[in-house]
């Protein structure tokens, strides 16, 4: 997650980096965040651009009835 947040597109997690290096804030990420996640982990995906350079993380939500995505 940390290489993810390298370049990321995400608005928070641009954010947090401008206020703790990047490990600090995967570590969080993941604690705060996506501990919680019921989905299956191989549903989880890190997001690249074209070239394979990594941008973000999506992961499935399942909130009920919905599934909803998360970008990171």
């Amino acid at each position: 997650m940390v290489e993810d947040l390298d370049g990321t597109l995400d608005a928070h997690s641009r954010d947090d980096l401008t206020r703790m290096p990047a490990r600090e804030a995967a570590v969080r990420h993941f604690e705060d965040e996506l501990a919680g996640y019921r989905s299956p982990r191989d549903w989880w995906r890190t997001a690249t651009l074209p070239d394979g350079e990594p941008v973000g993380f999506v992961g499935y939500v399942n909130f009920e009835r919905a599934i909803n995505m998360t970008w990171h």
